[in-house]
């Protein structure tokens, strides 16, 4: 693939993998320029509403998460008793749930703007299904 002039030597990265930094411009930029549009407070006030539901029902099927005092508003952690289920991470993939399996015992969920509730019904109904698997 070539190599565009934009990309050479931008962040003194070999040739073979600079069209990566282009290639992610384009949705980087619209990211940054839907936050400015929205504003930090708007996407705060969208997303922490999902967090803290997402956590309370987590806690009804014994997930542990942090306290909602000492909680980041973007994210939250769901810890497993007995550490994550093997099977979970194919099945949130078949479910297209994108989160992050962390160590042995949790997942990181980052909600964005555009998930709803039936995301994160998608997400409970296979971290149920795993868990009864």
């Amino acid at each position: 693939m070539p190599v565009l002039p934009c990309q050479r030597n931008l962040f003194d990265i070999p040739d073979e993998v600079a069209y990566l930094n282009c290639a992610y411009m384009s949705p980087l930029l619209k990211s940054v320029t839907e936050a400015g549009r929205r504003g930090v407070d708007s996407i705060g006030e969208t997303i922490g509403p999902m967090v803290d539901d997402l956590a309370s029902r987590a806690a009804e099927i014994g997930l542990d998460t942090v306290p909602t005092a000492r909680r980041a508003r973007h994210y939250v952690g769901l810890r497993f008793p007995g550490g994550v289920p093997a099977g979970l991470p194919g099945l949130l993939a078949a479910e297209r749930v994108f989160v992050s399996v962390r160590g042995r015992g949790a997942l990181r969920v980052t909600p964005h703007v555009y998930n709803d509730r039936a995301d994160l019904d998608r997400l409970l109904r296979a971290i149920q299904s795993a868990r009864s698997a």
